[in-house]
């Protein structure tokens, strides 16, 4: 068998001996024995498929194998593992030593050798189909991943023809690495295992990888086409591991949410067909209906609706809690699609839970288009004919978009292809050791872009994002943008310390230098961070210009570790002195394009200055920046001989100014950090603290933080002082890190996907009453890339840009709640409304109606909605609704209709699907209780306009107030 070409480029540069091995007997067993013998290390064994085949029913058979020597260079012998003796000649039979190359399968699979892959799947060397490579993949995870549906098929075609009824063997089963006695018989091979997870990812979800490319979709849903039929429900063979479809992550995410949240109704249809349940509920308590709902994707939700994925007797799915979940995404043509539900008909929400629910919405700036939708919705529900509901419908749909109705913003997104050349790595196919042991070794590598902006491989590229504007060929920074903010003497270092790698790299490619213990240099690295820095600036200049509203940027090298003169200051201390380490970084981006900004426009009204970090680790080099914008001294060390032969240590102080623009520099830089903080968590430094000239605050986390105390410790300390300094721009350091589940953070905060999308929509907030919106945010960190796009640190970054995009320009920052959730346990409740709110006669939410009535739809009973059963979870983004006797609007009567208090009312514990919560006194204060039974518990028709003049109010007074805050007091209290 020609070895070359079926291996083809892929093959090892190695002298071929052909040795002809002693007979083997083959009495339907195969033994293989994996024990190591350093005498005898066979890198390939090539044995011919066909005779293998052949040879299984026979009991004296000869197998003319082919050995191939390992005789390599030093570099291929680190890319497919070391090997000792390996001149020597095998010794033993084949069957009774047996050591195959790791990572074989996987390499063929990378390269997509589909020949060579036929010809091994039925050989000895499938004892190693399930094994891991260096990168922790097995042959199908790769398969998977990149959607090869042609190598699936083969992986998976011995479980095909094993597929019989009358099957009653057992397979034999070898998980992991193990490589035991095995046994090969007619009807007993080593199954694919369908239970492996990849970075605790299960096989269901890999197989959707590419399913938001459109260029790899198809390939995504022939790979499901060949999986699907091996589900636990459908499987009809005795092997050990089949596919559990409703397998769940580290999150409790099923494949059905992913497929939700695609907005893929095809996909959806496929996965309910084969058994996915359709009422399970993520750690976050959203179930797949509540991820069709952020999609926004009509056609899903319809898929989710009729197969009975959701119930609106259910808590979590009530009318209300789902009709609050379209307005905070904005879905309104997913609402329209909800209201019109014949399920949903029948349970139509109260005139109580409409007002709360328009307030809700005025307060995201969403109050005219929610209210638009829902009259739409209405008039439909309301027509008697099914003939004119259904033109009526139509005709609606057409009329109704999703988001502002001003627009989505105009996000761009700023990156640059040099970005990879700093510590690239080698191809997955050409040296995959290699690659997998500099992803091990440094987790600042360049998949972090390839996660994020590479064509059918980053997730900014998919269906969701096909919007955004993008600009991949930003000028690099120059000398004096760089020079604002750092030290010509680190400069200069950090330009030898690349030209060093260069030498090193020429000697042994993918070898890289260092500038200290964790930050390590190639020949690209100086380029790659001119070019992430002019990123930046570009974003600046665009944003600054009107042309965009605000601007991400997918680039690396991070940078809120470097300081003036390099690493930043010590452990405990505040000196501006280099030492520590880098953590990463070169230049620090964000602080480049915060002092560019502040020089350059500055006379167009753009100057004050606000940079909020958000990395899990403390932004040390861009406070010791923000410092250095006012005078200082610096103390220098040097050594001193006053005569010769005896040398003294000579201690100065040096003055130092880091000017932006110029001597009011520091009181017009805000500069706030989110971080971990215990004191050894590194980088050490950022206690709890306030300052002013220069604006810095520090807040620290402490180890498992959830959600609550992270949401709740920037209310307090964060966005009160941030709104009282009224930046005119703002930049992010945007690091998510602090993922429970990155490599690097390891879980030291618990925050998630959604926690990122709260902080940006807050930020935004106040953006937009201060600065037009103006934001530009920077990647800093967030390691864990496996899994691609299904990656947490993909997945994180979505959510952060889907919230820069699809946020109204109309949202405003709301004081009140941030005062209000604190004074409370349950501070995810809905805002209360104020206490002095009174009635208006003539002015409200429902004015555009009949009769100012509220328009619900259905004809049935109704849920009530007293002030005490009404909740709001921002951690699951669901209304808690009580049942109740109230009064429930009819269309089609088009008249109130009295309803008693029911059976159930009576009965709580009939009522075990439901739970309640408590509303504020405020709350209680909105409502009139009319004694008589003819009447219903009436909304005050005011209430959401009033509470909108009032949060106007308490802004403008936040504002005004020069004592807002006292910065001593909220030291301590921190």
């Amino acid at each position: 068998m020609g070895t070359d070409k079926s291996l083809g480029d892929h093959q090892l540069n190695t002298k071929k001996d052909e040795i002809s091995l002693q007979s083997v007997p083959i009495d339907n067993d195969l033994n293989l024995d994996h024990s190591h013998n350093n005498s005898q290390n066979i890198d390939i064994f090539t044995i011919n498929a066909d005779k293998f085949n052949d040879s299984k029913d026979q009991n004296n058979t000869e197998l003319n194998t082919e050995v191939i020597s390992d005789q390599k260079s030093t570099n291929q012998s680190e890319d497919f593992g070391s090997r000792s003796n390996l001149d020597q000649l095998i010794k033993y039979p084949l069957l009774d030593s047996f050591n195959p190359k790791p990572g074989f399968f996987q390499k063929l699979i990378h390269s997509r050798d589909s020949k060579t892959l036929k010809e091994y799947i039925f050989s000895p060397m499938r004892c190693i189909i399930n094994d891991r490579d260096s990168s922790g993949c097995t042959a199908l995870h790769i398969a998977l991943l990149n959607a090869y549906p042609e190598m699936l098929e083969i992986l998976l075609s011995c479980q095909s023809e094993d597929l019989r009824p009358n099957n009653v063997t057992e397979n034999t089963y070898i998980a992991g690495d193990s490589l035991s006695n095995t046994v090969y018989q007619n009807n007993n091979i080593i199954p694919i295992d369908l239970s492996i997870p990849y970075a605790g990812i299960p096989i269901s979800h890999l197989v959707l990888c590419k399913a938001i490319f459109p260029e790899r979709y198809e390939d995504c849903l022939n790979c499901l086409y060949l999986l699907l039929p091996f589900t636990l429900n459908h499987g009809t063979s005795q092997n050990v591991s089949w596919l559990d479809i409703n397998a769940t992550d580290q999150l409790g995410i099923t494949a059905l949410h992913l497929a939700c949240g695609f907005g893929d109704s095809k996909i959806v249809s496929l996965l309910l067909e084969y058994g996915a349940l359709a009422n399970i509920s993520d750690l976050n308590n959203d179930e797949p209906i509540h991820h069709a709902i952020s999609s926004r994707d009509p056609d899903t939700l319809s898929v989710i609706l009729s197969s009975g994925g959701a119930d609106p007797l259910k808590e979590t799915t009530c009318t209300a809690n789902l009709i609050k979940c379209c307005i905070d995404k904005s879905a309104w043509r997913c609402l329209h699609t909800l209201l019109t539900d014949s399920e949903y008909q029948q349970h139509p929400i109260s005139e109580s839970e409409y007002d709360l629910l328009s307030f809700h919405a005025q307060k995201l700036g969403l109050g005219s288009e929610f209210e638009r939708v829902f009259s739409i919705a209405v008039e439909i529900a309301t027509n008697d004919e099914s003939e004119q509901r259904e033109v009526g419908a139509g005709l609606n749909e057409s009329l109704i978009a999703d988001g502002p109705s001003m627009g989505l913003a105009s996000t761009r997104i700023f990156t640059h292809g040099c970005c990879i050349d700093h510590i690239s790595l080698p191809e997955p196919m050409d040296m995959p050791i290699r690659r997998s042991k500099l992803v091990n070794k440094i987790p600042e590598n360049p998949t972090r872009m390839e996660v994020l902006v590479k064509p059918n491989v980053g997730i900014l590229r998919s269906n969701e994002f096909s919007l955004l504007q993008w600009t991949e060929s930003c000028r690099p920074a120059i000398l004096s943008d760089i020079l604002r903010v750092h030290d010509w003497a680190y400069v200069r270092l950090l330009q030898h310390k690349v030209e060093e790698s260069r030498l090193i790299w020429d000697q042994r490619p993918f070898l890289t230098g260092s500038i200290d213990d964790d930050t390590q240099l190639t020949p690209g690295s100086w380029k790659a961070a001119l070019h992430a820095s002019g990123s930046v600036i570009s974003a600046v200049d665009c944003v600054c210009r009107g042309e965009n509203r605000n601007a991400f940027c997918a680039i690396r090298p991070p940078g809120h570790h470097l300081g003036t003169w390099g690493a930043a200051q010590t452990v405990g201390t505040d000196e501006g002195i280099p030492s520590g380490s880098q953590g990463f970084c070169l230049l620090n981006n964000v602080a480049i394009g915060a002092a560019y900004c502040r020089y350059t426009y500055s006379n167009l009204g753009i100057s004050k200055i606000a940079i909020i970090d958000f990395d899990v680790h403390h932004g040390n080099g861009t406070e010791q920046i923000v410092r250095n914008a006012s005078p200082g001294n610096r103390k220098i060390k040097t050594l001193f001989s006053p005569v010769p032969g005896i040398n003294l240590n000579f201690e100065q102080d040096i003055s130092y100014y880091k000017i932006w623009r110029d001597e009011l520099d520091a009181e017009n830089i805000f500069f706030s950090s989110v971080h971990a903080y215990d004191g050894t968590f590194y980088p050490g430094t950022g206690p709890d603290q306030c300052i002013s000239k220069p604006n810095i605050i520090n807040i620290g986390l402490s180890e498992k933080t959830t959600s609550k105390v992270f949401r709740n410790k920037i209310k307090r300390f964060l966005l009160p002082k941030l709104l009282q300094f009224r930046p005119n721009i703002i930049f992010i350091s945007a690091g998510f890190d602090g993922h429970v589940i990155d490599i690097v953070g390891k879980g030291f905060t618990s925050c998630t996907e959604s926690d990122y999308a709260w902080l940006t929509q807050q930020l935004i907030s106040i953006a937009n009453l201060c600065c037009n919106g103006r934001i530009v945010s920077v990647l800093e960190g967030g390691y864990n890339t496996k899994a691609l796009s299904l990656s947490p640190l993909a997945k994180s970054v979505a959510a952060h840009v889907r919230t820069l995009q699809w946020t109204s320009p109309n949202l405003m920052p709301n004081p009140q709640e941030w005062d209000d959730e604190l004074l409370t346990e349950g501070n995810e409740d809905l805002e209360n409304e104020d206490d002095d709110i009174t009635d208006r006669k003539d002015s409200g939410v429902f004015d555009g109606y009949p009769n100012n009535d509220l328009v619900a739809f259905g004809d049935s009973n109704v849920f009530s909605c007293n002030a005490d059963n009404l909740n709001h979870s921002s951690s699951c983004n669901h209304f808690v609704v009580d049942t109740g006797g109230a009064a429930s609007y009819s269309p089609s009567l088009k008249r109130y209709k009295s309803q008693e208090k029911s059976e159930t009312d009576k009965n709580p514990s009939s009522n075990n699907d439901l739970s309640s919560a408590v509303f504020s006194n405020s709350q209680m204060g909105s409502y009139e209780v009319l004694s008589n039974a003819n009447n219903v518990i009436r909304p005050k028709r005011a209430a959401a306009i009033k509470a909108e003049e009032s949060i106007q109010k308490k802004i403008q007074s936040e504002l005004d107030s020069s004592k807002q805050i006292d910065a001593n007091n909220l030291s301590k209290n921190i």
